[in-house]
């Protein structure tokens, strides 16, 4: 009896980030930290698994019905774990690849540009958990500003800039530039080590904020001759 290997996926309707910026440009803090801080949630279960995803961006995020955010296309990702070199080999030579079983040729850049760690573009293979928490920076200054970071120029002058310069600050609540610019650091031992650190880091941006309103008091007067009423907030107002 032969046995055939197949793969199940989750359906999920919804609507990716991609999309969301089109329609709307831009997202409140709010709305733009809960969608990150989820998405960190789901690549911290991916690196405990021994994963790095390799291609974090809005249009692989997608936010389900119920407002939970999914991560798609797993398709450039990379098993961390070491596997058996013989089952590489045996596969390789099956299938007439003389690649030497490299899953990632040497000098092929994986992932996108516009949000792609520098040392992802300089070396895919090397890429860790880290160069996903970069990627997942550049998301969340996307869904803020409206725009990725580095728009302008060539392929290689995004590279360049992602690896030298850094990206216009942003008018975000006050201490979560700091958070963005961790995340983007160019050198990964200066990022959020883990997805799970961002994910607590974001947590007090990703609730909306609840104002509330100014009592304001009415008080009468104490002239019989003439109906007046002041308000203890703004000029009087008489009648």
């Amino acid at each position: 009896m032969r046995r055939h290997a197949f793969l199940v996926m989750e359906f999920v309707e919804g609507e990716s980030l991609d999309q969301r910026l089109m329609q709307l440009g831009s997202l409140p803090v709010a709305a733009a930290c809960d969608f990150v801080r989820q998405a960190a949630i789901g690549l911290q279960f991916a690196h405990e698994k021994g994963m790095i995803h390799r291609d974090i961006k809005p249009h692989n995020l997608m936010r389900a019905a119920d407002g939970t955010i999914k991560i798609l296309d797993f398709g450039l990702a990379r098993i961390l774990r070491e596997v058996d070199p013989s089952s590489v080999e045996t596969t390789r030579k099956a299938n007439g690849d003389q690649s030497g079983g490299q899953i990632t040729a040497v000098g092929v850049v994986m992932g996108t540009v516009d949000y792609m760690a520098p040392e992802q573009a300089r070396d895919s293979r090397t890429a860790d958990i880290r160069a996903d928490i970069y990627s997942l920076g550049c998301t969340l200054y996307h869904l803020l500003s409206g725009q990725v970071p580095f728009p302008d120029g060539t392929v290689a002058d995004k590279i360049r800039k992602h690896a030298e310069s850094a990206p216009e600050p942003l008018a975000v609540p006050s201490g979560l530039m700091p958070i963005i610019n961790r995340m983007m650091a160019k050198k990964p031992h200066d990022r959020f080590p883990t997805p799970g650190e961002v994910a607590a880091a974001l947590e007090p941006f990703a609730r909306p904020k609840i104002v509330t309103p100014r009592r304001r008091l009415w008080v009468p007067c104490s002239r019989i001759d003439h109906c007046c009423f002041y308000r203890t907030d703004l000029d009087a107002i008489s009648s």
